[in-house]
């Protein structure tokens, strides 16, 4: 069995955790009345769902980086605007 590239393997677990905590965090604001510990529990699950959506969106932008040819990277010694060497 062929294993899935480590980008793909990633973006799946990422996916998953946040699907799981996101309908967490959706079932316990529908609850009409929760305890104490139920509330921690919203906090949690709603902090996971937000970094899990942070991090999905840096998975794929750093995958579509990948895609663009770049400029030169710059010198940041040399100024722009220096004419001293004409």
């Amino acid at each position: 069995m062929k294993r899935l590239p480590i980008y793909q393997q990633l973006l799946i677990i990422s996916v998953s955790f946040t699907v799981l905590s996101g309908g967490a965090a959706t079932h316990l604001a529908n609850q009409p009345q929760i305890n104490p510990q139920q509330s921690e529990l919203f906090q949690s699950f709603k902090g996971l769902f937000e970094k899990g959506v942070l991090g999905i969106g840096g998975l794929v932008v750093g995958k579509m980086a990948g895609y663009f040819p770049g400029d030169e990277p710059s010198d940041p010694d040399e100024d722009p605007d220096d004419d001293t060497d004409r």
